[in-house]
């Protein structure tokens, strides 16, 4: 008997408490992979809940991926300490990286679940999103899109900043 695969959930978003809350179930959701880009991080993702759901994502198995591409890589030092300290104790499972040439262009922040779930904001200034829950096909077009962004970055800030 063959099981009956999920049926794709697409939503669109207005909010950004609706943002918010649709971020917290893709993280619920992960088992492998998150790809995140945004042009820079914003202290929402520094949240307690939220880093406690990504340690327990890096704690899971050390085959787990967290790859975040940034224009403004240097915004995880300046602006996210819990996660700069999550990326410090979990460097060989969480990497940020800085965009350069093509991808500054970029202006349409994503997260990406195993290739199977995914939120994607039309435009960083903007609220209005599209927000997917087992949906392998726009997964993939959205990933096709994080790997260009991906593979037009560099390795970002060390994580660490000195000071006495």
């Amino acid at each position: 008997m063959s099981e009956t695969p999920p049926t794709a959930v697409r939503r669109t978003l207005e909010s950004e408490a609706e943002i918010q809350q649709a971020l917290d179930e893709l993280l619920l959701r992960a088992t492998r992979q998150i790809d995140i880009f945004e042009p820079r991080l914003g202290g929402y993702w520094d949240r307690p809940d939220r880093i406690d759901r990504l340690r327990r994502f890096c704690l899971a198995g050390d085959r787990n991926r967290v790859r975040i591409a940034l224009h403004d890589a240097e915004s995880v030092v300046r602006s996210t300490p819990r996660l700069r300290g999550l990326r410090e104790s979990f460097g060989h499972v969480l990497t940020v990286r800085s965009t350069c040439d093509e991808a500054r262009r970029a202006d349409d922040p994503l997260v990406i679940v195993d290739r199977r779930h995914y939120l994607h904001r039309l435009h960083v200034d903007g609220s209005r999103s599209v927000f997917g829950i087992d949906d392998p096909e726009g997964a993939n077009l959205l990933s096709e899109r994080y790997e260009q962004i991906w593979n037009a970055s560099e390795d970002g800030p060390a994580g660490t900043t000195l000071g006495l």
